[in-house]
């Protein structure tokens, strides 16, 4: 079963977990990009990650059948 990653500051993304979304809180963009480098091979179908952290992650590049959907959220 795919999962459902998100990324952000507390305040605005930790109601994601109420629908079933793992919630993650980087300190900063490198980790961010850690953290969404983890996911990409740990069977996640979408990221979605705040804008605050969005030019972090990109920077990457995530293609293939078992990569993600990094999706930016404007929070």
């Amino acid at each position: 079963m795919h999962k459902i990653g998100v990324l952000g500051d507390f305040e605005n993304t930790a109601y994601f977990s109420i629908m079933g979304a793992e919630v993650f809180f980087p300190k900063n963009g490198e980790e961010a990009a850690e953290i969404v480098k983890k996911l990409a091979s740990g069977g996640y179908a979408a990221v979605f990650v705040s804008e605050k952290y969005f030019e972090y992650v990109v920077a990457e590049n995530y293609t293939g059948a078992d990569s993600p959907a990094i999706v930016p959220l404007p929070l």
